[in-house]
């Protein structure tokens, strides 16, 4: 087991949360995954860190499980940009101009 931070809720105290938590999480996402790995991020800090005022340990693991879906999001939104920048454009045509371009010679031979 590994020793508990001085100040840190307690983790029988902190396993109560745990369905709260999880109810929180897929109400803000709706990706069963992530809500699951928004939980445990927020147990982890949880675990290293306490909140500043021990009676409101709901509101903080709140703000907290907040924080990480906004990091979350914004790393996801940088992913993007980079894949997209660093995408090369498509080798071959999109398949309707494809097939357009296919129709309009078989109207030239047929004329």
């Amino acid at each position: 087991m590994t020793p508990q931070r001085a100040g840190s809720p307690d983790q029988a105290l902190l396993l109560e949360q745990v369905s709260w938590m999880r109810r929180l999480a897929r109400a803000l996402v709706a990706d069963r995954d992530l809500a699951d790995d928004l939980v445990q991020e927020t147990c982890v800090v949880a675990l290293e860190r306490a909140p500043r005022e021990a009676g409101m340990l709901r509101a903080w693991l709140a703000e907290v499980l907040r924080n990480a879906l906004r990091q979350h999001t914004r790393s996801q939104g940088r992913r993007l940009a980079r894949e997209e920048s660093a995408a090369r454009p498509e080798a071959l045509e999109p398949a309707d101009k494809l097939v357009e371009r296919v129709f309009l010679q078989r109207e030239l031979v047929n004329a």
